[in-house]
């Protein structure tokens, strides 16, 4: 299992970041790209197109002392500051504006290109009280958008050393105070931490990465993307989703679940006909299957993957059997070489639910290219979010065509507004694919940081008796959407003592899917698979969301360890 982290990865999403927020056209632009600070105003990044801003370009006259001694002049003598700013290669300049608008400071940044670093190199604020605000606002920031492990600030100012350690920052190993440059300015760099308060709060399971450019596309969508622009960002969504995954065609939908009905009625499957379904998902995989009138068959899973069982699914197939829908639980991706040799050999259709698991992979093959249908999920707990909304995605152009129509409400498209077929109204809207343009631009670094929260949990618990961590197949790569532990038979650990102790100390957890079969809507009494309901009994998903960082997964750690040690040595 390689979890390290991908240098350049982290480069090429530092630098897109950067960019975007450098490129707004506007002072309008910039307040949409701004970071928020509580009590104080707004992080504003400060765009080349309005650098001739009179307000900002006065502060940077006033205070270019400050801002420029990390700026070498050229040749010619000290440079303008539009050709200064205009060329910051891995950096930005942010204003600090009160909640008047006045300019009350600034920040200039970079990104290390050499590791996974964000630095503050210059700094000031006229609130001196605020300063901590400020800072910790914006190291927050990034660190929920980018898989950055290091926050340094350069201090040139000796008596803010004290106050600044006070705040969670402390002097970077090795480095010590020093010379900057000819002129004499005094430096120290110092690192952040945010663990001060770790454990205050909730502790969420879940939880999505949310930048200024989700903000900027979803306003631009709100106020231009009507009439001869209506579908302009669902249009490109589409787009920029099957390039992802390589594949043709991409139908954006208002949920998987709409999108798996939509596969279904593409390819005929309806009343008479049975579907092989996993005893271990969430409800919609079936659901999907029993509102098209077919039957879903519930096949076990997998003890240690959690998924699809592929000798489960061949006992379980009639002449009834018309499809397969494994799902990619949890962001682990099924076995899909034999469920594939499977199908081909019955003459089945393959569906993936593919809900929780965009970029996972299957021996080097991303999930939701292996079927002739596959369904993806953006609802707000997912990897990639648009609130509520789904993808359904396929290579066949004549499948594509038939589920085309079906979306579209079985509407003729060579007539105008005449329906001559079935359809359905699972469309998503312009703004929602605004907002998941956005997300799926950002999604490698995202799924980067959910393994690197895994990594987190796996030097904590790996090797801890009485729980086994839920790991990504040998064949496959998982996005590890919900980190999930099991608890080790004849342990006598009780699932639900645990799970209370997690959330009396301020950590929210919960329990994996039951077996589905067991859910009175199915008509008839059906035997729960064994291994689906041994997992279900004792399986748990541990907070997972895009922004944990480490100090919350080391207080989770060590509070299931205490729970554990306490009650159960």
């Amino acid at each position: 299992m390689n979890l390290k982290m991908n240098q350049n990865l982290i480069n090429t999403a530092s630098k897109r970041v950067f960019d975007h927020l450098q490129n707004g056209e506007s002072l309008k632009d910039a307040y949409i790209r701004s970071i928020p600070v509580i009590g104080l105003g707004y992080i504003l990044p400060v765009g080349k197109s309005y650098l001739v801003n009179k307000d900002i370009s006065r502060y940077l006259l006033e205070n270019e002392k400050l801002i420029f001694s990390l700026q070498s002049p050229d040749e010619n003598g000290k440079r303008s500051i539009v050709e200064i700013f205009s060329n910051l290669e891995g950096r930005a300049l942010f204003m600090v504006v009160n909640l008047s608008g006045n300019i009350i400071g600034h920040i200039l940044a970079s990104y290390n290109d050499s590791s996974d670093a964000l630095n503050i190199f210059s700094y000031s604020l006229k609130s001196e009280k605020k300063i901590n605000t400020l800072l910790i606002s914006f190291f927050r920031y990034f660190k929920q958008l980018l898989p950055i492990n290091l926050c340094t600030l350069m201090v040139t100012n000796a008596d803010d050393v004290s106050l600044l350690q006070e705040i969670g920052f402390k002097k970077a190993d090795g480095v010590v105070g020093k010379k900057l440059n000819n002129e004499g300015l005094y430096s120290e760099i110092l690192e952040w931490e945010d663990s001060a308060q770790t454990g205050e709060g909730l502790i969420l399971t879940a939880g999505p990465s949310i930048s200024s450019k989700e903000l900027s596309y979803t306003y631009d969508a709100a106020e231009n993307g009507w009439n001869l622009q209506h579908s302009s960002y669902i249009d490109r969504f589409e787009t920029y989703f099957a390039n992802y995954l390589g594949v043709k065609y991409a139908i954006a939908t208002s949920s998987c679940t709409g999108a798996l009905q939509i596969a279904l009625m593409a390819l005929e499957i309806g009343p008479g006909d049975e579907v092989i379904v996993p005893d271990m998902t969430w409800v919609a995989t079936a659901n999907a299957v029993k509102y098209v009138g077919a039957k879903p068959i519930f096949a076990d899973i997998e003890y240690d993957k959690w998924t699809l069982d592929a000798g489960a699914v061949e006992r379980l197939i009639t002449n009834k059997t018309k499809a397969i829908i494994p799902a990619h639980l949890y962001g682990h991706p099924a076995n899909m070489t034999q469920l594939l040799k499977i199908s081909k050999k019955y003459n089945l259709h393959l569906i993936e639910d593919a809900a929780p698991a965009i970029g996972a992979e299957w021996e080097g093959k991303k999930c939701g290219t292996f079927g002739s249908f596959s369904a993806f999920s953006f609802q707000g707990a997912k990897l990639l979010v648009t609130g509520e909304g789904g993808m359904l995605v396929t290579d066949d152009e004549s499948l594509y065509k038939k589920a085309l129509k079906i979306w579209d409400q079985g509407r003729n498209p060579e007539k105008q507004f005449w329906i001559d077929g079935n359809g359905v109204k699972f469309k998503m809207s312009n703004m929602q694919a605004a907002f998941g343009l956005a997300q799926i631009e950002r999604v490698d670094e995202q799924i980067q940081m959910k393994r690197r929260i895994f990594s987190w949990y796996q030097e904590l618990l790996g090797e801890i008796k009485n729980i086994t961590l839920n790991t990504e197949p040998a064949l496959g790569k998982s996005i590890y959407w919900m980190t999930s532990i099991t608890i080790n038979e004849g342990s006598g650990i009780e699932r639900g003592e645990l799970i209370k102790y997690l959330k009396n100390n301020n950590i929210d957890s919960r329990i994996v899917f039951p077996p589905i079969s067991q859910y009175p809507i199915w008509g008839s009494a059906v035997t729960p698979g064994v291994n689906a309901e041994n997992v279900s009994l004792r399986g748990i998903n541990l907070p997972s969301g895009v922004g944990r960082n480490k100090s919350e997964i080391q207080y989770i750690a060590s509070t299931i360890l205490k729970f554990i040690s306490k009650n159960y040595s």
